[in-house]
């Protein structure tokens, strides 16, 4: 199976965007992540966050993360029929509004199924758009990021109704250094 990321609207794309998604909103955040982050990302940027933002609290690039992550454990856990299905496509477009290369869901729904894909004995590919950050999985099982310079250890985002490898699976964020 390959993933691929598309900017929406892409017709070849299963949107998973909050906004607009049908077959993928299995995949897709909810309000509450997508309003608290984009309020976040806009006073990080010091600019006014957009009206619609301000009954949702700031959410962070980890915060974003973790919740995510618990959002689709739930629903794995839901429906394992639903996720088995998207991981015996032989190509997944992944599409929402954001950027490529931006900050989004689409990159952790990528590794989600990468390693559930594993536990099913699928061989799962990602074609990254070409960021600065990466993502993969080591030879332990632990789930990582590389990004900027400092490391912090998330551990316990994956355990749950995903099935794992190891006991726990790890989400190791390097975040940016202050002023650099």
């Amino acid at each position: 199976m390959l993933i691929r990321f598309a900017k929406q609207p892409d017709s070849t794309a299963l949107d998973t965007s909050v906004k607009s998604a049908s077959t993928g909103k299995l995949l897709a955040p909810s309000w509450d992540i997508v309003g608290g982050h984009k309020r976040w990302r806009h006073e990080q940027d010091g600019y006014v966050a957009p009206d619609w933002t301000l009954r949702y609290a700031p959410v962070d690039d980890v915060e974003y993360a973790r919740r995510y992550i618990k959002l689709l454990r739930k629903r794995y856990a839901q429906d394992k029929a639903a996720f088995e299905t998207l991981l015996n496509c032989d190509e997944l477009v992944l599409g929402c509004y954001c950027v490529l290369g931006n900050f989004c869901h689409r990159e952790l729904a990528a590794i989600v199924l990468m390693l559930l894909g594993g536990q099913c004995g699928i061989q799962v590919s990602i074609a990254w758009p070409d960021v600065d950050r990466a993502w993969w999985v080591d030879d332990t099982g632990d789930l990582c990021i590389f990004e900027d310079d400092a490391y912090t250890d998330l551990s316990d985002l994956l355990i749950g109704p995903f099935p794992s490898r190891a006991a726990a699976a790890y989400y190791i964020v390097r975040e940016q250094e202050a002023g650099a």
